[in-house]
């Protein structure tokens, strides 16, 4: 439950059909009734693949489905994995993906985390 701007609680209302499209969730006010949103994620057109749950570019290439990490069950995901799209999997999330777009290398995420690597630990 959030807390409104009135000092009341927020609970989660049902989306109309039209703001699924648009926002990832709809509260309204039990006391002044004012309804606020969460808006979706924006996918920015990428060469790079991302994860579709948490958005990070740190992924892995896999070879075969892991049957203990969560696989997507999305339609677009499957059909992909049908037409020869790669199996990628985030290393935070545990989840697994088929996409067409390449993975990020490691030294091109170490220059965006500022030059720390991973492997490097004091």
């Amino acid at each position: 439950m959030a807390v409104c701007a009135c000092g009341g609680r927020s609970v989660r209302i049902r989306r109309r059909f039209w703001q699924r499209a648009v926002y990832q969730s709809v509260y309204r006010c039990k006391a002044c009734r004012q309804v606020t949103t969460n808006a979706k994620r924006s996918q920015t057109p990428s060469e790079f693949s991302a994860c579709p749950q948490c958005g990070t570019t740190q992924l892995r290439v896999r070879r075969k489905v892991d049957r203990i990490d969560t696989l997507s069950t999305s339609l677009v995901s499957r059909l992909k994995g049908l037409l020869g799209a790669e199996l990628h999997h985030c290393e935070f999330c545990r989840f697994q993906f088929y996409d067409f777009k390449k993975v990020e290398s490691a030294k091109e995420n170490e220059s965006q985390l500022g030059g720390v690597s991973q492997d490097s630990r004091a």
